[in-house]
């Protein structure tokens, strides 16, 4: 009988764990800088533009036909990819906000 109830106790629990919720939310996202620019920290983007210089290390200034805004593109997100001033990307990525600018901190990076 114990192992009957451990067994049923570890079925109901296992069940709970994989519930998700799938409805609408009311998560903060933006598909154009001037859009971003007014995000939350954190808030998720998705821009489509180019990169249209490099500030330094990992820094370049993003542009759109709504403005320019800061991202950093890690190392690792770049997949040796070939991109130049003129060549439009998709990137995603989050907010970051700090006191006096925000900027984003790309996730993701793909070559339009």
């Amino acid at each position: 009988m114990k192992k009957v109830f451990v067994l049923t106790m570890c079925l109901v629990f296992s069940a709970v764990a994989m519930a998700q919720y799938t409805g609408s939310s009311r998560t903060a996202t933006a598909s154009t800088v001037r859009e971003a620019l007014e995000l939350p920290d954190d808030a998720h983007v998705t821009l489509t533009g180019k990169l249209s210089e490099r500030i330094k290390g990992d820094h370049y200034t993003f542009t759109d036909s709504t403005g320019s805004i800061e991202v950093e593109i890690d190392n690792k997100h770049w997949r040796n990819l070939q991109v130049g001033p003129n060549d439009t990307v998709v990137i995603s990525g989050e907010i970051d906000k700090d006191f006096s600018k925000r900027k984003v901190d790309v996730d993701r990076i793909e070559k339009r």
